[in-house]
């Protein structure tokens, strides 16, 4: 009997390390990398994330931290379930630490050409919530490639996870986008925050991923969003462009969205939503 409890106890110990993502830890969740059990492997797997190329480390206060050491190594990735149902790839910045040189990083999926998103420069704090099919058909498969490229800087992620719809996330909408998959003067944007808890304000600033330029609509550096309710959870605003103006808009092929909360018991970080339609 002892013998059998001592191996039982290994089994489990290595299940505990075996580098598995946390398959649906709740119903609206496919998948969630939290770092409590993270690995590393010379190989391409869907069991770790490569290594070589950048230092990650999964810290004992939970999350896990993805280090830049050296310029022309910096890339990671592992293969993840997708399924249509979870659009959404949520991550969450809680630290970063600045190094020397280019800096930056970016999530792509394998099959979603175009579809890169991240910031070149520094990254931020906060909460990222990202359509991963947004502008592209779902890829007839059941696990893709996610990759993290990184420059100049160490991360501390607290997770990353693939959800149906998140508990919090910052979005806009157009017409024009499904129309022309761009947008220009003329065209109504419609900006929405849905939240788990109520909060008292929410206002969205748009940024140029590239080199994070914040970009002004209609020469305006916010936008003021409104509740929909009193429930104070949806927040919404629709804007009639006439003019987005800022630096290198040529550079870029997306947008980002930063929603501060104000007034909220839950949500301290701004959170930030991608944009996969240019201005033209």
């Amino acid at each position: 009997m002892k013998k059998i409890f001592v191996s039982l106890l290994s089994v489990a110990a290595a299940l505990s390390v075996n580098g598995e993502l946390v398959k649906n830890p709740d119903p609206v969740t496919l998948w969630k990398e939290d770092g409590k059990a993270i690995q590393i492997a010379p190989e391409r797997s869907n069991k770790a994330w490569l290594s070589g190329k950048l230092e990650i480390t999964g810290l004992e206060n939970g999350g896990f931290k993805v280090s830049a050491n050296d310029p022309k190594n910096y890339t990671t990735l592992r293969y993840v379930p997708l399924n249509a149902e979870y659009p959404y790839l949520e991550y969450k910045i809680r630290q970063v630490e600045q190094k020397k040189g280019y800096m930056g990083y970016s999530f792509s999926y394998t099959g979603l050409q175009g579809n890169v998103f991240g910031q070149v420069r520094s990254a931020t704090p906060g909460t990222f919530t990202v359509k991963l099919f947004e502008n592209h058909p779902f890829p007839n498969r059941k696990e893709g490639a996610l990759r993290l490229d990184l420059y100049g800087q160490a991360i501390t992620f607290d997770y990353i996870k693939q959800v149906k719809e998140p508990l919090n996330y910052v979005k806009v909408e157009s017409d024009a986008f499904a129309a022309k998959k761009s947008f220009s003067a003329g065209d109504t944007l419609k900006f929405t925050v849905k939240l788990e808890q109520p909060c008292e304000d929410v206002t969205v600033r748009i940024f140029n991923p590239y080199m994070m330029h914040q970009l002004a609509l209609n020469k305006q550096d916010k936008i003021q969003l409104k509740p929909i309710d009193d429930s104070g959870k949806i927040w919404s605003a629709e804007v009639k462009v006439e003019s987005l103006q800022g630096a290198m808009l040529d550079k870029t092929k997306s947008l980002l969205l930063k929603a501060s909360v104000l007034g909220s018991e839950t949500i301290k970080d701004p959170l930030w939503g991608v944009c996969f339609y240019n201005f033209k």
